[in-house]
């Protein structure tokens, strides 16, 4: 078996409802290649069943990230992002900061399907700073890695 690794172009491919290189994640997906960032923009939200496409083994992931992954108000790297909650605990308050300003939202359609699944032997794909709302049907799954056949 030879495994070879795909060199990395790094192209970021933006993604919004109007002026930017694509108005549909799905097509941003089908064109990123190893070491492309698709970055979505902060507050818009992204609705469907996606797939992540197979891709060849990368030394760099495709990234899926926030339009405001550089605004200083972004969560460092390792930090959960807040949802701006307010919490009594042994009668001290604590209020989360609330992030959702920041990050894009992959929603599932309705229909039972995940907001995002990974084809048979995709792999090496990143997501930094998007949230991923409850499926609108309150129940079912976001997100989909394997199908639980040898195949993947």
């Amino acid at each position: 078996m030879v495994v070879s690794h795909m060199t990395a172009r790094q192209t970021t491919i933006t993604v919004c409802a109007s002026g930017c290189d694509q108005t549909s994640f799905a097509a941003a997906l089908t064109a990123a290649v190893c070491g492309d960032t698709i970055q979505l923009a902060a507050s818009e939200t992204f609705t469907g069943n996606f797939v992540l496409p197979n891709t060849a083994v990368c030394a760099t992931p495709i990234t899926i990230r926030s339009s405001e992954h550089a605004n200083a108000a972004f969560p460092a790297a390792g930090t959960r992002a807040g949802v701006g909650r307010t919490l009594t605990i042994g009668g001290v308050t604590f209020t989360t900061p609330d992030h959702r300003a920041l990050m894009p939202n992959i929603q599932a359609s309705a229909g039972g399907l995940p907001a995002i699944r990974v084809a048979t032997s995709g792999r090496d794909y990143r997501f930094e700073g998007i949230e991923f709302p409850a499926h609108p049907e309150g129940f079912n799954v976001i997100l989909e890695i394997g199908e639980n056949t040898t195949a993947q």
